[in-house]
């Protein structure tokens, strides 16, 4: 399932939080923070501007719940 860049829109796997060179728990808070850059990416902001703010209202509802949010995405047909 993916997560969401709340800055670009784009998807990543859920699973790279596990691989961001973080603690998971923080790693999630500076993803909903800081989006790709997390991963060492840079945000294209115009990418999926529509994706990006759901994924910040999602993150704002649920903040403590990646795997919740990862679902949501899939249900409401976000990511790849």
């Amino acid at each position: 399932m993916d997560i969401i860049c709340p800055k670009c829109g784009e998807p990543w796997e859920h699973d790279m939080l596990h691989e961001a060179g973080l603690p998971y728990e923080e790693a999630w808070r500076r993803f909903k923070r800081e989006g790709c850059a997390v991963f060492g990416s840079r945000c294209n902001e115009q990418a999926a501007k529509e994706a990006a703010e759901i994924a910040q209202i999602a993150y704002g509802l649920m903040p403590d719940d990646p795997d919740g949010c990862a679902a949501a995405f899939e249900d409401w047909g976000l990511g790849r």
